[in-house]
């Protein structure tokens, strides 16, 4: 497993692949349909987990609303 640290140079890199945001306007208008809602970088930042096929580990619940989204909380 390949694990990947955010900080603020890397942000530029998440928008520049087009499977991305590709996947992202997919996402997005599926959600919408079904009336779920996540913020915009949110959803980014899923999409990107999706088209990596990797875990986004977090402790925020809205990130469940992502269909095939594998989370996982750290925190428990």
């Amino acid at each position: 497993m390949t694990l990947y640290m955010l900080d603020t140079n890397m942000v530029s890199h998440l928008v520049k692949g087009y499977p991305v945001a590709e996947l992202y306007g997919v996402v997005r208008a599926k959600m919408t349909a079904k009336g779920k809602i996540l913020a915009p970088l949110d959803l980014l930042i899923a999409s990107h987990a999706l088209i990596k096929d990797a875990i986004l580990v977090t402790s925020d619940h809205a990130f469940a609303k992502v269909p095939k989204l594998r989370v996982e909380d750290w925190t428990r």
